[in-house]
């Protein structure tokens, strides 16, 4: 299971077994939480920045090859994954609306002199960053759920037995 483990999240073509899907996922949602905590620890610089930068679309690549290679074992192209992306967006925007922007932009269509006014401006902002606080728990479930919806389907559906136009079984198949 080892030997092939680095294929399944620095490499997409080929194919990858539910084990061995299972354990490079863990791997990446590490690298998720490790980033998250390595970016609070290094503060807002431009050092962090860049960091941060490298190190998510180093996660968006892991996540990449390891869909791609499983959904790969299970005969079916990389569209899916994509789907899921743009589940994801649609499904961000959505939970930002109902979060409190809506609310926010509302509030400055109907008197457009709030972005002129500093202490109005402010004091909506604030409102705003409360409403989303308050909402946080549900928005990062829902934001999340494409994402885990395919990983639970790319977790529980068996691959093909066969040879396939992706390549061979894979090892531990």
């Amino acid at each position: 299971m080892l030997a092939e483990f680095h294929k399944d999240l620095l490499r997409p073509p080929g194919r990858s077994p539910r084990a061995r899907f299972v354990a490079a996922w863990i791997v990446a949602v590490l690298s998720v939480i490790a980033k998250s905590y390595a970016m609070e620890a290094m503060g807002n610089n431009n050092i962090s920045f860049l960091v941060g930068l490298f190190w998510t679309c180093l996660n968006i690549y892991l996540f990449y090859s390891l869909f791609s290679r499983r959904l790969h074992d299970m005969s079916l192209s990389i569209g899916p994954f994509f789907v899921m992306i743009i589940l994801t967006l649609f499904v961000a925007a959505f939970a930002a609306a109902a979060g409190g922007l809506s609310d926010y932009f509302n509030a400055i269509y109907e008197n457009p002199q709030i972005t002129q006014d500093a202490e109005a401006n402010k004091a909506l902002i604030e409102k705003y960053q409360a409403d989303l606080a308050a909402n946080i728990g549900w928005i990062n479930w829902l934001v999340a759920s494409p994402a885990l919806l395919l990983s639970l389907f790319c977790a529980i559906k068996p691959g093909v037995g066969e040879a396939n136009k992706y390549g061979p079984v894979p090892l531990g198949a």
